[in-house]
């Protein structure tokens, strides 16, 4: 389903953003490749506390906004997978499967995650991503498999 493509994708942006600061030969780096899904364990992470360059990475080069459009067409796909008789139910089910990017505290989505953030942080709100990936494909599952007459919410 469309929810393994997003995970790979924000997998391989923390593998990346890790390799950018701890470098390729990094211990952290070497054990994520050698996975198929390149998990990397937080804990391998040599420059934990590094906040300017994990800055760099999320903001001068729009990992942030690229990250950000990635999650939205994730979202509007599994929202297309569901027909909504009218707005008020299609609220009901983006309010259901959530991965909201409001602002929050007059801050953007990404600013609440990975703004002076230290790379264990930032590594931490990729994790925190991929559940609410995960939970949304979860919660579609659950609207798609209900029975033809119930109502799309709860």
């Amino acid at each position: 389903m469309y929810a393994d493509k997003m995970v790979a994708f924000v997998y391989n942006m923390r593998l990346e953003l890790v390799r950018s600061i701890d470098g390729e030969e990094s211990q952290a780096v070497q054990e994520a490749l050698a996975r198929p899904d390149h998990y990397l364990n937080a804990a391998s992470i040599a420059r934990k506390d590094e906040v300017t360059a994990t800055m760099n990475y999320m903001y001068n080069q729009r990992n942030v906004s690229i990250l950000t459009n990635e999650l939205e067409e994730y979202r509007e796909n599994i929202l297309s997978l569901v027909e909504c008789k009218n707005y008020e139910d299609s609220l009901a089910v983006r309010d259901q499967i959530g991965l909201k990017m409001d602002h929050v505290n007059g801050r953007v989505w990404g600013d609440n995650l990975f703004y002076n953030a230290m790379l264990i942080s930032a590594s931490v709100a990729f994790d925190q991503i991929v559940g609410d990936v995960r939970n949304a494909e979860y919660e579609m599952l659950k609207l798609l498999l209900k029975p033809s007459g119930e109502n799309q919410q709860q």
